[in-house]
């Protein structure tokens, strides 16, 4: 991989820093709305009370059809089992809704961290004495800025965690059995690092010609079948934490290479 970018000096170095920290405030403010929004989708959902509509489907059904007992069974089984089915679509849409949003805010968080560890790198006039090393940008401008800048080791570490996370979202989907750092991915799903970091285990059915799992796997996951028949594939899931704390890691990487620097430092 070759990075061949047009240099950017900015007029000053406070420039540099007013851009990286509107960039900033811009991704915590798109954060707090993101989380609002999925709080406010999850109360919508726990207020939604289907059983109690199904029961009146009940209720007409045995006053239009006056059925006998065994039907009046039969029809409740049924009713049942769409009840079931509504929950999990319900449950389904908010899990998969929720994901979209935090992959792709998360993804972003990612490149405007690599965008803006160029521009630190071309103002203090390294990028091109970069040869490259086809590791990527991050690590690029790690090689660099470590010569030159007295930056926490943990910093540059806590930051490269996210990394695998952020490939494996863009080039596998985050379906981690497809990524060539799969085994880095589990390990570190294994560790609880990042907070808010794991991924989805698929649950194998006892039913394969019905494509459904047993009902002791969904009773001990606490999820419905259509939920995890459709989850099946072993997926990265960044859960609430995941992404205050890579902006945390990252606002605090910039704050130091500023402070190391001698750039106007950050106004908060």
């Amino acid at each position: 991989m070759r990075f061949d970018f047009k240099t950017i000096h900015y007029q000053s170095e406070a420039v540099l820093r007013q851009r990286v920290e509107c960039d900033l405030q811009d991704l915590r403010e798109c954060f707090e709305t993101l989380e609002q929004l999925l709080t406010g989708r999850r109360e919508i959902i726990n207020r939604i009370h289907i059983p109690s509509e199904y029961q009146e489907k009940l209720r007409k059904y045995q006053e239009s059809e006056r059925p006998s007992e065994a039907d009046l069974d039969a029809k409740w089984n049924e009713l049942q089992s769409n009840m079931r089915m509504d929950l999990d679509d319900l449950e389904l849409r908010y899990q998969k809704f929720g994901q979209m949003l935090r992959y792709s805010f998360f993804v972003y968080l990612y490149a405007t961290l690599e965008a803006r560890l160029y521009d630190i790198c071309c103002e203090l006039g390294l990028w091109k004495k970069l040869p490259s090393q086809r590791q990527g940008m991050l690590f690029e401008a790690k090689r660099g800025l470590s010569g030159h800048l007295n930056v926490p080791e943990i910093l540059w570490q806590n930051v490269e965690l996210l990394n695998p996370i952020r490939r494996c979202i863009v080039h596998s989907g985050g379906r981690v059995e497809r990524d060539r750092d799969e085994s880095k991915l589990r390990e570190l799903a294994g560790r609880g690092v990042p907070p808010g970091y794991t991924i989805t285990q698929k649950i194998v059915s006892r039913r394969q010609d019905e494509g459904w799992p047993s009902e002791e796997a969904c009773q001990s996951m606490k999820l419905a079948a259509i939920l995890e028949v459709i989850k099946a594939p072993d997926m990265i899931e960044l859960r609430e934490g995941f992404l205050q704390w890579s902006l945390h890691q990252v606002q605090s990487l910039f704050q130091k290479l500023f402070e190391e620097a001698k750039f106007p430092p950050f106004s908060s």
